[in-house]
């Protein structure tokens, strides 16, 4: 691989970094101002979708809680866009979360969980590390 290659792949780490740790707090912190309704909900279900990893051809099982609640006088059912490979709930359990008053399939857990919004973070800081660790490489 050629020095300016090498160049090119260092900005392209860092700026798409920058962009998604960008993107993530700024989604995070939007959450965080419009999720301001604490309730209380129940797991009632719990969605199940396979991922298949092509690698190596193996498929692994993730999970979203699907919670009903109880809002301006109506039994909602609400369920996160967002997987995780590992359940945090169980069926039955009841969980504190934030809802958006006005948009209750937009909530937060109370616990902290950061979701979709803390793994864009993540990776935007991985890629800016790993731009960083490069440069001594390629220049």
């Amino acid at each position: 691989m050629n020095n300016t290659l090498g160049i090119l792949l260092i900005g392209f780490f860092i700026i798409v970094g920058i962009i998604l740790t960008i993107v993530g707090i700024v989604k995070m912190i939007g959450s965080k101002k419009r999720c301001t309704h604490r309730i209380s909900a129940t797991c009632v279900g719990i969605d199940t979708s396979e991922n298949h990893d092509f690698e190596d051809d193996s498929y692994t099982t993730v999970y979203s809680p699907i919670y009903e609640i109880y809002h301006c006088g109506q039994m909602l059912r609400i369920k996160n866009p967002a997987y995780s490979s590992i359940c945090h709930v169980q069926l039955g359990e009841q969980v504190e979360l934030f809802i958006n008053p006005n948009n209750p399939n937009e909530f937060l857990n109370a616990k902290g969980n950061v979701g979709i919004h803390g793994a864009l973070i993540l990776m935007g800081v991985l890629l800016i590390f790993t731009g960083t660790v490069l440069i001594p490489v390629y220049l």
